[in-house]
């Protein structure tokens, strides 16, 4: 969940820079190796969107050596859970996204007044119709 902290660690030449990447993008923190080449990293998920993520790391040596990236660790960030009672628009199933599991939710509860899921009635107008698909719909694909 956002929030969380990741330990990410690894071996490498003593002494050396240790760059991480998080996908594709350099995480911009100064990181060594000890003595004995081990590091370690505290990654804070805070910032992180909801989803699968991939962290990989490479090294310079005092000398000037740069290693080859590491093997990309994959992890995934789930989302927070909603609290009892808030709905989170169109995402009927709190997973962060906007796509036919929340459109299988809707259609379940299609036509129905006061539905028993209330965050089925996505616009809260007690009655699960076409105005709540319109708004999954402009919501489609989206991360929330």
């Amino acid at each position: 969940m956002p929030g969380q902290i990741l330990m990410v660690f690894g071996e490498t030449a003593p002494n050396s820079l240790v760059q991480l990447y998080l996908g594709s993008k350099l995480i911009d923190q100064v990181i060594y190796s000890d003595n004995n080449g081990f590091w370690q990293f505290e990654l804070d998920s805070t910032a992180l969107l909801a989803g699968a993520q991939s962290i990989k790391a490479k090294s310079l040596t005092t000398d000037g050596l740069e290693s080859n990236f590491s093997e990309s660790m994959f992890f995934e960030v789930v989302p927070a859970p909603i609290p009892q009672g808030q709905c989170a628009g169109p995402d009927l199933n709190f997973d962060g996204w906007v796509n036919v599991f929340d459109l299988s939710i809707l259609l379940n509860y299609w036509r129905q007044a006061n539905p028993s899921f209330i965050c089925a009635d996505i616009n809260q107008d007690g009655f699960v119709d076409i105005v709540d698909f319109s708004i999954l719909l402009y919501w489609w694909s989206e991360s929330l």
